[in-house]
């Protein structure tokens, strides 16, 4: 062990690994190690960490369960940061307080336990509530902006500060929150509703994405943002892509705006397919697809 990572032992309480394959850990299955995979206990651990990293001017990305990502072959060079240990979820009224790190499935059986309607737009959406709000994830029937009445977030100073949804200025898949803030806790607004109705919600949209989505095979999502008053789907499937294959990354043919996994792909697999969806939509339609999945590594 060098210097560098038994500094980084002794600065944490939480758990440390070195070279951990974030293969492991997205759900493309897909991913080269990273140096360094830390799990902060809490926040005075978070505090502790990135105060750490910026003294030793180590790169750093938060990672939630590693949905809409994909990881190059060659890995992270820096600190993966994973809130897992922040996993709490409290129900106060029609309030429901998560931890970051909480999954967007965990909160909705909380919400459904006590009543609480207005999350059901999630079902099927595997990702953590901290990833959710900085992507304003959602879907047809509903953005998770819609619902989330603020945040708690550790700022650049290391300070703890509540932001309002009002300040966070969520658009379509966006919001304004900076890059160096941290969020550890959302509060979501709810509404009171019946369980039965909310499981029967619940299921119908659970339905509609497996009908829709390539679900039986491994993927980060959605790999492109839906353009004004367009389907990126609909429109990759005009430009004739539907089933293209690059090694063993292909256009799913039950919808063309999801890249599989269908044999052992790499990143740079899934790369070279999305580069030739950019080319050929612009090209035979005009369109510049805009890209939502994060791309990031080595």
């Amino acid at each position: 062990m060098n210097k560098l990572q038994t500094r980084l032992r002794k600065t944490m309480r939480g758990d440390v690994k070195f070279g951990e394959l974030l293969s492991k850990h997205t759900s493309f299955r897909i991913g080269g190690p990273a140096d360094f995979w830390v799990e902060p206990m809490d926040i005075e651990d978070l505090s502790g960490l990135l105060l750490f990293l910026r003294q030793e001017q180590l790169p750093w990305m938060i990672f939630g369960n590693g949905t809409n990502l994909l990881v190059k072959d060659g890995g992270f060079r820096g600190v993966v940061v994973n809130l897992v240990n922040f996993r709490t979820v409290n129900v106060k009224d029609d309030c429901v307080t998560a931890g970051a790190g909480s999954s967007l499935p965990e909160i909705l059986d909380r919400a459904t336990v006590f009543e609480l309607k207005g999350f059901e737009f999630t079902a099927g959406i595997p990702g953590t509530i901290g990833g959710a709000v900085v992507a304003n994830a959602g879907g047809r029937s509903g953005e998770i902006g819609d619902i989330v009445r603020g945040v708690r977030v550790l700022n650049s100073g290391m300070n703890v500060e509540t932001v309002s949804a009002k300040e966070m200025n969520f658009t379509y898949r966006n919001c304004s929150l900076p890059d160096e803030v941290i969020i550890i806790e959302v509060e979501i607004g709810l509404r009171k509703g019946k369980k039965e109705n909310i499981i029967g919600r619940r299921n119908e949209i659970l339905e509609y994405r497996r009908l829709r989505q390539p679900l039986d095979f491994l993927s980060a999502g959605c790999i492109f943002k839906n353009p004004d008053g367009q389907s990126a789907g609909e429109l990759i499937e005009k430009a004739g892509l539907l089933g293209e294959r690059i090694g063993g990354a292909e256009i799913s043919a039950k919808h063309a705006n999801f890249i599989i996994n269908k044999s052992r792909a790499s990143a740079e697999d899934v790369c070279t397919l999305i580069k030739m969806v950019e080319g050929e939509v612009f090209a035979r339609l005009g369109i510049k697809l805009e890209r939502e999945v994060k791309i990031v590594g080595d």
